[in-house]
């Protein structure tokens, strides 16, 4: 809005005095510091700056003053502009650009509601979905270990068995051989063993282990043994 307000101000100055000199005043730091920089992506400082092209041998240019502190000019264009934002004002309308940034803003916003929203009503990976239950961009694990016991996809009896690879999901002791077997209970790994993860509570203890690295290195320590000892974990 002050880029708009700036470019408003030149427009009328170039077409009613457009010989004068001329000294543009704002508060808005950021968007001068901006006008100094003639390569621009923002359509309305592009358009400020060609417009203030035009008063090139004319003495002319913008100037800050500060907000808020009783600068009367200052004062009454706050006041005319919060006048022009409510509901109530009757005056001609301004065709604003949207931004880029806002646009982008806005659709990210969209997709992840959508993702999400898919994330948390999917038939599939409901074992991920406990201990990730928000979806991010930012959620990225480039550890191999650490993405196969969040999918519970591995060496494990119970995914073999799902996938028609074994005839039983059980593991040599005789329990259910799913990963979450052998990171808490199964007596072969006791020396990997993490309390057992608390009920609708998962992705906390999840966080805990992801956020030290001796807990990270035991869990990776454990899917790689669990890799080297597939055959033998698997019950006949």
């Amino acid at each position: 809005m002050e880029a708009l307000a700036i470019f408003k101000a030149l427009t009328w100055h170039m077409n009613n005095f457009r010989l004068r000199p001329f000294i543009i005043y704002s508060d808005s730091l950021p968007v001068l510091k901006s006008l100094q920089n003639p390569k621009q992506n923002n359509s309305t400082l592009q358009r400020i700056l060609l417009l203030y092209a035009n008063f090139i041998g004319i003495y002319g240019g913008f100037s800050w003053v500060k907000a808020h502190v009783g600068i009367s000019g200052n004062e009454l264009a706050d006041s005319k502009a919060k006048q022009a934002a409510s509901r109530d004002f009757q005056g001609d309308s301004l065709d604003i650009p949207i931004p880029k940034s806002f646009i982008k803003r806005i659709s990210q916003d969209f997709i992840l509601r959508e993702w999400q929203s898919q994330w948390d009503n999917s038939s599939t990976g409901r074992f991920t979905h406990k201990f990730i239950p928000r979806v991010s961009i930012f959620a990225l694990f480039s550890n191999y270990y650490i993405n196969v016991f969040l999918t519970d996809r591995g060496p494990f009896p119970a995914f073999l068995h799902r996938i028609g690879k074994l005839d039983s999901p059980n593991c040599v002791c005789g329990e259910l051989g799913n990963v979450l077997h052998y990171t808490c209970d199964c007596t072969l790994t006791s020396r990997y063993h993490f309390p057992k993860p608390p009920s609708m509570g998962e992705h906390i203890w999840m966080d805990m282990i992801l956020r030290y690295k001796v807990n990270s290195n035991k869990l990776c320590a454990l899917i790689k043994w669990l890799f080297d000892n597939e055959v033998f974990l698997q019950s006949t």
